[in-house]
């Protein structure tokens, strides 16, 4: 049998033994995520499909809101219906169609495009039903260019009421149109904006939650392998082992320790015999026991200096 701290047989000698192994560790079981990683993941599919979606319908608002302009043709009057006041802006239309028109213009739905280089010179005026003259105020700050037209402002009016106007167009150059209505840039421009912060917004709290989630998860597993951490083996001049586990003693009890004391009722025991003394002879019945020897007179103390007088000196021996 070996000692626990001893090497097991075979380490001086012959083959060696076989590493002692720890017990493997079983693998946790796979678990499922928590609640922050399914919201975090949850929150960043939404922040792209909400950014993808509202970017998608400011497109569609802007081809919509140039679509939606009313056109105005050359060298004629076109009677105008606003259905509410606000301020509205008038462009210089270089590629784009002509639909239906109401006024002394001719109708059509021919296509045009100006090929000039810069925006034709054009002469506008605008009343309302009382034949009252609408003031323009000159502005070339807005362009369009979506759902197959193409416009630059010139300037821009503030309606003050619902109801209709006359819009009388006249220039010297032709294949081009007068759009009017509200700045169809404007409401996508707003949506996009709306789009891109919501979008924003919902990835940032993705990745906050996704970042909480991960770090709860791990702190139990680190915590977990800690606690599992096998020993480490003792490593030798001929093999590994590790040592013996050591297993708690049992609880012994505390014996009383001996006393000298006599009991009651008991005689003392007697005393060893001294070596080259002859052991004393053994008492007679009937002879009583031999006197203890006497004990010589002890001097008593001298006295002390100066107390009394006289001088002392010490008692001879008998001879």
């Amino acid at each position: 049998m070996t000692s626990p701290l001893q090497p097991p047989p075979g380490s001086w000698g012959g083959a060696p033994a076989a590493p002692a192994m720890s017990p493997a560790t079983p693998a946790p079981a796979a678990r499922r995520p928590s609640g922050l990683v399914l919201l975090g993941v949850v929150l960043v599919v939404a922040a792209i499909v909400s950014t993808v979606a509202l970017l998608l319908a400011a497109s569609a608002r802007y081809d919509r809101g140039v679509r939606n302009l009313a056109r105005a043709p050359i060298g004629c009057t076109t009677t105008l219906q606003f259905d509410e006041g606000g301020t509205f802006v008038l462009y210089v239309e270089t590629v784009g169609r002509i639909g239906a028109l109401e006024g002394d213009c001719p109708n059509g739905s021919d296509e045009f495009r100006f090929e000039g280089v810069a925006v034709p010179t054009v002469d506008l005026s605008l009343v309302d039903s009382s034949d009252v003259v609408m003031t323009l105020e000159p502005d070339d700050s807005k362009t369009y260019d979506a759902d197959g037209s193409q416009g630059t402002s010139v300037a821009t009016v503030d309606i003050d009421s619902a109801g209709e106007y006359r819009l009388t167009v006249s220039s010297g150059e032709t294949n081009f149109a007068v759009a009017v209505g509200a700045d169809p840039k404007a409401a996508a421009a707003r949506l996009r904006l709306i789009g891109i912060v919501l979008g924003v917004g919902l990835l940032v709290a993705g990745i906050v939650l996704l970042v909480l989630g991960v770090r709860r998860r791990t702190a139990p597993a680190m915590a977990m392998a800690t606690t599992d951490a096998a020993p480490t083996p003792v490593v030798t001049d001929h093999e590994v082992w590790a040592p013996a586990p050591t297993t708690p003693a049992a609880p012994t009890q505390q014996m009383p320790m001996p006393t000298t004391e006599p009991l009651p009722g008991v005689p003392p025991p007697p005393a060893p015999p001294v070596p080259g003394v002859p052991p004393p002879a053994p008492p007679v019945p009937g002879v009583p026991p031999p006197p203890a020897p006497p004990v010589p007179d002890v001097p008593s103390a001298p006295p002390a200096p100066g107390g009394g007088g006289g001088s002392w000196a010490p008692t001879p021996p008998p001879r």
